[in-house]
């Protein structure tokens, strides 16, 4: 199509309240209908009243771009919001998108021109020429398409009757005169058939999304996402970030570094401490819903405030040893093994929790897998033992020597030397040649050690809570603070034995990055904005959005009438392009407007004339049409002489009346009649 095809404004026409309706269904449907009906009723409202504003297409932009970021920031927040199994974001974001575009259409219908500049919606031609740029559309049946779009995120059994009574009102107005029960037909068969289609893409999304489902379980998801083994070297990988993951905030007088522990493993074999599946206990929750008795309540002397994200609502809390209660934790399932693990499984996106412990918790006491050594290891073992003349049973005096010995003879490192003898294990390496390794290695060492004096111990994983930030008085964990440690069976209690060498916190910290300082703040803002969200109170998108979109409507509104451009609908336009000058064709359009009704607001030239019948039967008019249109919208018109010929034609026209085709189809229709 030429260029002289073009109009002033691309649209369709409009049924009276289409948008209003449209609006109030995705209303009733999401439960949001009277917030629905307030906006529907600010989007109808120039029906009844002549006040427009008098826009420039810069502020035209100015609204585009201020849905863009509206859309931008309820994106990221569905996003954030789906840490707590919320649901797929994309889904969450469509729900909320007659929202989102609600200002823009509302400043179109309240507008003069009633319409948006592509050059608005596109930045690509915000500083264009082209002809394309400067035309006008109207972004009305745009956001019914939202509207029903969005509601069918919460389609139920009304759904498909509402959606399809819609599309019947504002395609009333497109039907052929004197064509009314065979179009009803046609749009009574049509819906039929969307509905089978609809019924039957259901059916397909179904299986497609058990199709994902099956294939992410298979090779992306987490399969471990409780830590039911650790192999080592994989605390040792995560080492190598400075990430900071959570927060602390211990009572005074609390001993630190303080060792918070996500789980424990009490079976070793071919380097790879193993858990073998615990029975777990579903916890009860008491008080206000929020609050989870571990053990039996005993001596708690000793208090700690967490602040900890969890993984799409799940994951294992990282708690001091001996832990017995916790408070002020929201979660609908909460677990605990006999190894001292407390899982979430069903969570918000971040706690912040109160852990209160003392001498014990809920670790169950020793088993038979608790003093099991794997034959392989026994060598370098009983090698350690004898040269170190460890060969007291009393489990103090042996965590004690076990850790002095190391802190004295080895030496912590990220970075293990080559074997030296392929014939030992790499525990076995560690303790008789290398000397060297980290927390993983000194706490497998220990454990096995302690087993090999006949004293219970446990394989400890967690993190160790060092590094005090005085700025924001919270001690800060980061992901190289993950750590490994012994658990040992005293005769009553499991005690924790540490038996890396204490400056292995300040050797790592001395590979922190130069950017860590600018890592450190974006961390800390992403920490308090996410225990702001999760914490404070349960947000939802609308609990703010609808009224952050009125507050901010409103501030427009104020602005807009402070720069005196609310006109009324009949005063002159400031600041417009002029209107097309007139042609010696309106005789004709007002002619057949007079036979025909008059054209519908927003309906093209050439569909209304194609759909009374005079664009394909009448010879002339797509001729005299094309000559319109050029002088109305060609910068260089038409030459004088083309102009004279353009209004003889049109004289003779209207001399001439109907042609001869259409007074056979007036006679066909008398006849009829």
């Amino acid at each position: 199509m030429g260029t002289e095809h073009l109009t002033t404004t691309l649209t369709l026409p409009r049924s009276p309240g289409m948008l209003g309706l449209a609006l109030l269904f995705w209303g009733l449907t999401t439960g949001y209908w009277g917030i629905a009906s307030l906006l529907a009723l600010v989007l109808e409202a120039p029906r009844w009243t002549a006040w427009r504003w008098s826009l420039q297409d810069t502020e035209f932009n100015r609204f585009v771009d201020f849905t863009l970021v509206l859309l931008i920031g309820t994106l990221l927040h569905v996003i954030n919001r789906g840490g707590g199994g919320q649901g797929v974001p994309i889904l969450e974001l469509l729900r909320w998108l007659p929202l989102i575009f609600w200002p823009l259409v509302a400043v179109q219908e309240h507008s003069r021109q009633g319409s948006v500049a592509f050059k608005s919606l596109f930045y690509s031609l915000r500083r264009s020429r082209h002809l394309i740029a400067s035309q006008r559309f109207d972004v009305g049946l745009i956001y019914w398409l939202i509207c029903l779009l969005a509601a069918s995120m919460d389609a139920g059994v009304w759904f498909f009757p509402g959606a399809a009574t819609l599309t019947l009102w504002i395609l009333w107005p497109l039907r052929r005169p004197g064509a009314r029960w065979g179009w009803g037909l046609q749009i009574l068969a049509g819906g039929i058939l969307a509905f089978g289609i609809a019924q039957g893409l259901q059916i397909l999304q179904d299986q497609v999304e058990d199709w994902a489902l099956m294939f992410y379980s298979d090779w992306f998801a987490d399969r471990d996402p409780f830590r039911q083994q650790t192999r080592l070297g994989e605390i040792g990988s995560l080492k190598a970030s400075s990430q900071v993951l959570f927060r602390v905030w211990p009572a005074a007088g609390t001993e630190i570094p303080l060792r918070l522990r996500q789980t424990s493993f009490n079976v070793f074999f071919d380097g790879t401490w193993r858990n073998r599946r615990p029975a777990l206990k579903s916890l009860v929750p008491f008080g206000e819903g929020d609050e989870w008795i571990l053990a039996p309540p005993g001596n708690m002397p000793q208090h700690v405030r967490i602040a900890f994200a969890l993984d799409r609502g799940r994951g294992l809390l990282p708690l001091p040893l001996g832990t017995q209660r916790l408070g002020h934790l929201p979660a609908a399932q909460i677990e605990a093994d006999i190894l001292g693990a407390v899982r979430i499984s069903e969570g918000p996106g971040l706690v912040l929790f109160d852990a209160w412990y003392g001498d014990r918790g809920h670790d169950a006491p020793p088993q038979a897998d608790d003093l099991a050594v794997p034959a392989n290891e026994r060598p370098a073992l009983a090698k350690t033992l004898a040269a170190w003349k460890l060969t007291d049973p009393d489990a103090a005096t042996a965590g004690e020597r076990i850790r002095v010995f190391f802190d004295r003879e080895f030496t912590y490192s990220l970075t293990l030397p080559v074997r030296q003898d392929p014939a030992l294990t790499p525990l076995g390496d560690f303790l008789l040649k290398s000397h060297q390794g980290h927390c993983e290695y000194f706490a497998s060492a220990a454990v096995l050690l302690l087993r090999s004096l006949g004293i219970p111990a446990r394989y400890a994983s967690g993190f160790s809570v060092q590094e005090y930030q005085p700025w924001d008085g919270a001690y800060w964990v980061r992901r190289r603070h993950a750590h490994a440690w012994a658990l040992m069976w005293d005769g009553e209690r499991w005690r924790d034995l540490d038996p890396t060498p204490a400056l292995w916190a300040g050797w790592e910290d001395q590979w922190a990055g130069q950017w860590q300082s600018l890592g450190d703040l974006w961390g800390y803002a992403a920490l308090v904005w996410s225990e702001w969200r999760w914490t404070a109170r349960e947000m939802r998108a609308e609990d703010f959005l609808p009224w952050l979109l009125i507050l901010l409507s409103g501030l427009l509104t104020w602005r807009l009438w402070r720069q005196e451009r609310l006109v009324t609908a009949t005063s002159p336009a400031k600041n417009l392009a002029p209107p097309p000058p007139p042609t010696p064709f309106d005789a004709i359009l007002e002619h057949l407007e007079t036979r025909y009704g008059t054209r519908p607001t927003g309906e093209p030239l050439r569909n209304w004339l194609t759909r009374i019948g005079y664009f394909a039967d009448d010879p002339d008019i797509p001729w005299l049409w094309r000559r319109h249109q050029q002088i109305r919208f060609h910068a260089q018109g038409l030459e004088e002489v083309k102009i004279q010929e353009f209004a003889a034609r049109v004289r003779h026209w209207l001399i001439s009346g109907l042609s001869p085709a259409h007074l056979a189809g007036d006679t066909r229709e008398r006849r009829s009649e």
